[in-house]
């Protein structure tokens, strides 16, 4: 199973940014305008300056909120920030402007697990059962949101170029979060046995 990488982010926002250009920007608002603010919006994200680029790029969608280009660009920029649930939304966003935006299914793929893998290490850190009970609930939607996603793309794109990589990770993506959660589990029983009585008692109260 090929490791989760995020390399590529970069150049697939530059260049739907730079395709973006010459797409036409509507009519309410001066072209220039925002063809600079994807400009700069592409050199911060090549110098890996993501609030600057999402200021940017936020800023287009004050001015024309209908670009799902710009949107998809905003998602690999949250995601390059490690802000998933904000990655998600924009994605998303990006899905209901461009149904048939291939990308978009598999970044919003990566982004749910990514989410899921961040929510898994916090588990591990939970010290409390509504806490754990919270996560691992989320755990499980965003599971079963990564699958979702992928689905989605093989069945816009069923001869995409990740189709081989998605078809693996559907296969592979319950086995890896059943292991996980069962680690998780152990865990924290070897946490609790580990407790004295007064510990128990304390954490009890």
């Amino acid at each position: 199973m090929r490791a989760i990488t995020l390399s590529n982010f970069n150049l697939i926002a530059i260049v739907l940014v730079s395709c973006f250009l010459f797409s036409g920007c509507g009519v309410s608002v001066s072209k220039m305008d925002v063809a600079k603010l994807n400009q700069k919006a592409a050199v911060y994200m090549e110098q890996g300056d993501y609030d600057s680029a999402i200021a940017r790029l936020i800023a287009i969608n004050d001015l024309e909120d209908n670009h799902p280009e710009v949107y998809y660009n905003l998602g690999i920029a949250y995601i390059k920030k490690e802000d998933y649930e904000k990655a998600a939304e924009s994605l998303n966003k990006a899905i209901s402007l461009k149904p048939d935006m291939v990308d978009a299914y598999y970044s919003l793929g990566i982004t749910y697990e990514l989410f899921a893998d961040k929510q898994i290490e916090e588990l591990k850190k939970a010290t409390t059962s509504a806490e754990k009970f919270k996560l691992k609930t989320q755990i499980a939607q965003n599971i079963q949101n990564t699958t979702n996603a992928y689905a989605s793309y093989l069945q816009v794109a069923p001869d995409g170029v990740e189709k081989n990589q998605i078809q693996s990770k559907l296969e592979y993506l319950p086995q890896k979060y059943k292991s996980a959660m069962a680690q998780t589990t152990n865990t924290s029983l070897q946490d609790n046995a580990s407790q004295t009585p007064q510990e128990e008692i304390k954490e009890g109260e």
